[in-house]
This record gives structure tokens, sequence and C-alpha cells, in this order.
């Protein structure tokens, strides 16, 4: 493999150039294994960003309209609003206040009927 390569490293992404001969590049196992994330049903919301809970503005069983807000991230020392992408009752929080999450990582889950 010869080009550039998007690496992680401390949460900080880097591109790389790699030349000469391919290695055989082990994958971490256990936690640090990336497996694929599972399929999400309707009206699952996953963060798009690594970082931390600020707080969570909702709570099962509440409703929600489109453009509410549910809870604020804070990452890279900003804080960014999740709002609700369409109306719904709130089924489940799967975090709280002072989380840290990972990208790709279930936040709420709105019942959408």
């Amino acid at each position: 493999m010869e080009g550039p390569v998007k690496v992680l490293v401390d949460a900080k992404e880097y591109e790389v150039e790699i030349k000469g001969a391919p290695s055989a590049v082990r994958r971490p196992a256990g936690a640090a294994a990336k497996r694929p994330a599972p399929p999400r049903a309707a009206g699952a919301i996953t963060s798009q960003m690594t970082g931390r809970v600020i707080r969570v503005d909702v709570e099962p069983g509440q409703e929600v309209k489109e453009g509410d807000l549910l809870m604020v991230i804070e990452a890279m020392k900003m804080e960014n609003e999740v709002l609700a992408p369409q109306a719904g009752t709130v089924k489940e929080v799967t975090v709280a206040a002072g989380g840290r999450i990972n990208e790709g990582d279930l936040l709420v889950i709105l019942d959408l009927d």
C-alpha cells in the first residue's frame, strides 16, 4: 500500500504518506479493535464526534419536536448542540452528563410513532 493514509493518535487525526514495500499490520485486539457499528433502528441518534456530554436536556417519555435541544456535547473546547432530527417521544437516553462519548455512540432513541 502506498499513498496517504489517515491515522488517529490520542483522538487527533493525522495524514501520513506510506512509501516502500508493504508490511503486515496487526489490528488491535479487545476493546481497542475497531468493529463496524451495528445497524441503527429508526429513531436512533448517534454522536457525530468524540467528546464529553455537558448536559442532557431530555428524559424518557418526553415529547420533542424537530429541532428541540436534546443535549450538549463538548468537543475540542467547543460546545455542540445535539438537536432532534424529527418529532417523537424520547424512548431512552443512553448517556449522562459528564460521560465521555465516541463518534458513532448511541445517545438517544426516539419513538417516532
